[in-house]
């Protein structure tokens, strides 16, 4: 084994496995607790990406960003053991509401943290990962764009080091949320967009954000698939919470597209993606996506190559819908 590969493994093993292996403890925890909302039968299984690496013994195997996201990733990880510790700063599980003015203030604060979406929804338990948990089913959805000129390197060593620079900044923006909420009465729970309790495109696409596409990540119109997603679960009863499907017609587009699953290097995106009787749609073989993930600094092609990054949502919207008008006449 080559001496790069020997530091990574030892990193891994001796600093990253006993963190996660705390962070799990937590969720746990969090599961334990009787007055959390827990997964059901029917829940998809969370793909823990650092064990994974963990088996994963070729020298061609990569930590995007190697050596330079390992900080990164250090402090990601000991954020989400922050977000798990911090419930015990909330008032209680009581439910509570807030005026307009509120929701007003808290969007107008997150932009300027640099989110670049938010909505609302209720948190279907079935979107709660397999015997995971999280403390309040009302969740503050939110997005932040990845950088689209380092994307068009990808897979590069670059897009590598962009992709967690993105998820640790997300992460702490969303700590900085959840910190708001508490400060005005509210109760928290922060959902890292690393390691999330949630399948967070599912929760995007209900809060009205955007819509799942074939390579199964989230959509939006202003950043097409190029974005993180993280959630803030709260006890605010009266979030307004969205009702919209507009984005639907994205499903059809991507039905015919199908250029991510031609141009994914690992081969790991399905033709047709796979939703079962529960609603829950899965769109690609996370091993052997995680395979390229590992020996190409995170990938991200199919986020290049996706026509929503490539042309824009508005100009392929507007074709769509001529389209239509067209086939009425």
């Amino acid at each position: 084994m080559k001496a790069k590969a020997k530091i990574r493994n030892t990193m891994l093993k001796v600093i990253a496995k006993p963190n996660m292996n705390r962070v799990l403890k937590l969720e746990q925890d969090l599961y334990n607790n009787k007055n959390s909302y827990k997964s059901t039968t029917v829940s998809p299984e969370r793909f823990e990406i650092l064990y994974e690496i963990l088996k994963l013994k070729d020298d061609n195997v990569k930590l995007p960003g190697f050596p330079r996201t390992i900080p990164i990733i250090g402090s990601s990880i000991s954020d989400i053991k922050n977000t798990l510790n911090l419930l015990s700063e909330n008032n209680g599980h009581t439910s509570k509401k807030v005026n307009k003015s509120f929701i007003k203030e808290l969007e107008e604060y997150a932009k300027t943290l640099g989110v670049g979406s938010i909505g609302y929804t209720k948190v279907p338990r079935k979107y709660i990962f397999k015997d995971f948990a999280i403390m309040y089913d009302n969740a503050i959805v939110f997005t932040m764009e990845m950088n689209k000129d380092i994307l068009e390197n990808a897979p590069d060593y670059s897009t590598g080091v962009m992709v967690h620079k993105t998820y640790n900044k997300l992460g702490k923006i969303s700590m900085k949320i959840a910190e708001f909420l508490r400060k005005n009465g509210c109760d928290a729970h922060v959902g890292h967009p690393l390691m999330g309790q949630t399948l967070y495109p599912a929760l995007g696409e209900l809060a009205g954000l955007g819509f799942h596409g074939n390579h199964g990540m989230l959509i939006t119109p202003k950043f097409g698939p190029r974005v993180r997603i993280a959630a803030v679960y709260t006890n605010i009863e009266n979030l307004p919470i969205n009702l919209s499907d507009k984005h639907k017609w994205i499903e059809e587009f991507c039905g015919k597209c199908k250029i991510c699953v031609k141009k994914c290097p690992g081969e790991a995106i399905y033709q047709n993606s796979i939703k079962n009787e529960y609603g829950i749609i899965k769109s690609v073989d996370s091993h052997k996506c995680f395979k390229i993930f590992s020996e190409k600094h995170g990938c991200t092609v199919c986020m290049k190559v996706c026509p929503f990054n490539q042309v824009g949502y508005e100009k392929l919207y507007n074709a769509h819908k001529t389209k239509i008008n067209n086939s009425k006449d």
